[in-house]
């Protein structure tokens, strides 16, 4: 028997106790294949979870022969809870080429997801149409990183720039014969896949999120602690239809991919010819005296055609006995060992390829799934070829804590073919690779909140210095008013008054009214702007501030008033709204008594649509 990751029950009960605690708290690969021998009936039963007010994700995962849905609650704490899922048979035998199958689709999201406000909804790409690479670029700025990436990617491998979404991420230093280079995996996809994919889940309103690849799905669950990597390197083994795959990670992060040419196709074949090639040695062994062994084999029958040598592969891990063809299991299994075998080298390659290239610590433990039903002695037989520790793929086992049981109806089958869904509903963009929201989008977006980030700073410098200066203008205030008490206190006690004694204090009072009314007038200025800064929106931008004062019949009535010209960012409704709204704050103000619109108009603005606005604003 191979050796088996040991699972949760085998934990220790620390462990369970922590466990608890984080449960508590909340209070092909797998590419688009999948190959089961027989299609599941429809399921129109979901099973509910509790949401505790978290964000919500969906993972869809478009397989071979069924659509499979999983959704996470996740909360700021970082705790985990899976609500639900689902595993709905393409009805009719459509397939998602066909036009009827966006109808299809669009059913049963609603009838998975509800609404998609609210929800992160991540789509699987197929990993066979995306290239992965992992290379090494010579230390450069920060701003050469992108032109060193591509043309060390494009020498690599020949895509081309208009038709293909690239994207990358530096994994840190490394050192190369003695020079530090930084190690980046790069990632480039056929445009038109992604574009298809986005718009078809567009049409059917629940836009996407993010799009990504398998082996980040997986990542997202091993980085989640869903399934435990044991602080070692660890690989997953995808054995596929015609192909399979393994992906290598270290500390939860993924290193590496490779596609290998052996598959359940490999395993049919391989059990074909060991099954012909036994009905010839048992004719042979019974035949009789007087026949020839070419007469005496043409008369049997020793060849087994494809279905049925594909049945018996997919159906060995079913509880059922197996007798067709007079075969059990273990007899399929040793029929199938040469494949096995062929399968097991190429890993082990990929495992030494890893090792030696990268310098890295070898790969500790493996986890393994397929399209067929698990048959535990292929696990225990990879386990011990490759001597480590092997298991199978289940993410959403029972006695996992954030699944609360919730699978517990589901053969472990079922199970690992959910496991790419669950990942998608793992992803994040700020860890997940996201064709939709590439290095490109990731810049800009942090370009702009630089720039939001310092208006910010600078309006909020502005208003420090607006409401310091008030402060002071308040305490010199108080203090003179003050001193005019004291004075006046000491008038009505000590002085006798006359006629030229009033007229001193009224100049002294008249001159210090001015002085207040001068300071008043200098920084009025600072003021209006610092109020300006607080009541005006992001989304609408001033072009103009403009003050004078109004027509009036006397230079000192004369009140004063702003000319504001901006711009209101948005559609129609939203932006009539954003005005009217900001029209009723100055309004509001203190410091300004009226707020009238003189002039606006619809203009397009740095490429954006945009209500184009002119305010006169009365200041009190």
């Amino acid at each position: 028997m191979g050796t088996r990751l040991p699972s949760q029950e085998k934990i220790s009960s620390t462990e369970k106790l922590l466990d608890i605690i984080r449960n508590e708290k909340f209070s092909d690969v797998h590419g688009g294949v999948d190959d089961r021998a027989e299609p599941k009936g429809d399921r129109t039963e979901l099973r509910k979870g509790r949401s505790f007010g978290s964000t919500v994700s969906v993972g869809v995962d478009i397989s071979y022969r069924e659509l499979r849905f999983v959704k996470v609650a996740k909360n700021s704490t970082g705790g985990l809870k899976l609500l639900d899922y689902r595993m709905v048979p393409f009805r009719n035998n459509i397939t998602p080429d066909d036009p009827e199958f966006e109808t299809f689709l669009g059913e049963e999201m609603r009838r998975f997801c509800g609404s998609s406000k609210s929800l992160d909804i991540w789509g699987l790409m197929p990993s066979a149409n995306v290239n992965v690479q992992n290379i090494r670029i010579p230390r450069v700025g920060k701003n050469k990183i992108e032109d060193a990436v591509y043309w060390t990617a494009r020498k690599n491998v020949s895509f081309d720039k208009d038709s293909s979404i690239f994207d990358f991420e530096v994994r840190g230093e490394v050192i190369e014969s003695g020079i530090k280079k930084l190690a980046v995996i790069a990632y480039s996809s056929p445009k038109g896949d992604v574009e298809r994919l986005q718009d078809l889940f567009a049409r059917i309103g629940f836009p996407l999120t993010g799009l990504t690849i398998a082996p980040f799905a997986f990542q997202n669950i091993f980085q989640q602690d869903w399934i435990p990597s044991f602080g070692q390197t660890t690989a997953t083994l995808y054995i596929g239809r015609e192909w399979s795959r393994i992906d290598i990670f270290s500390d939860g992060i993924f290193v590496m991919t490779r596609g290998i040419k052996t598959g359940i196709s490999s395993m049919v074949e391989s059990l074909m010819d060991g099954y012909a090639e036994k009905r010839r040695q048992t004719v042979k062994d019974e035949l009789r005296e007087d026949q020839s062994p070419d007469s005496a084999i043409s008369m049997v029958e020793t060849s087994m055609n494809v279905d049925d040598a594909k049945t018996l592969v997919c159906r060995l891990g079913r509880a059922e006995e197996m007798t067709d063809y007079g075969l059990g299991k273990d007899d399929i299994f040793d029929l199938i060992n040469p494949a096995l075998e062929r399968l097991v080298r190429q890993v082990e390659r990929t495992f030494e390829y890893y090792t030696v290239t990268f310098g890295k610590e070898p790969v500790g433990s493996i986890y393994v799934s397929s399209a067929m039903d698990v048959y535990q002695p292929i696990i225990d037989y990879i386990g011990d070829q490759l001597r480590i520790e092997g298991d199978v793929l289940d993410p959403l086992a029972p006695d996992n804590p954030p699944v609360g049981r919730l699978t517990s109806d589901e053969a472990i089958s079922e199970r690992m073919a959910l496991a790419p869904a669950l990942g998608l509903a793992l992803s994040d963009s700020s860890h997940t690779l996201n064709f939709i929201h590439t290095y490109k989008a990731k810049e800009k977006a942090e370009k702009v909140q630089k720039i939001n980030k310092m208006v910010i700073a600078i309006f909020a410098l502005i208003l420090y210095i607006s409401f310091g200066y008030f402060w002071w203008l308040g305490n010199v205030e108080d203090h003179k008013r003050a001193f005019i008490a004291r004075l006046d206190a000491q008038l009505t006690r000590d002085i006798q008054l006359n006629e030229q004694t009033i007229k001193t204090m009224s100049a002294e009072l008249r001159k210090k009214h001015e002085d207040i009314s001068d300071y008043k007038e200098r920084y009025l200025g600072v003021g209006m702007f610092g109020e300006l800064a607080t009541l005006t929106p992001s989304n609408i931008r001033l072009l103009n501030v403009t003050a004078d004062r109004e027509k009036g019949s006397k230079d000192t009535e004369k009140p004063w008033r702003l000319i504001l010209e901006g711009i209101v960012m948005g559609s129609v409704s939203v932006s009539e709204s954003s005005l009217a709204g900001y029209v009723f704050k100055l309004q509001d103000s203190p410091l300004f008594s009226r707020a009238l619109i003189s002039k606006k108009g619809r203009v397009t603005f740095e490429g954006n649509e945009g209500l184009q606005f002119v305010l006169n604003v009365r200041i009190n």
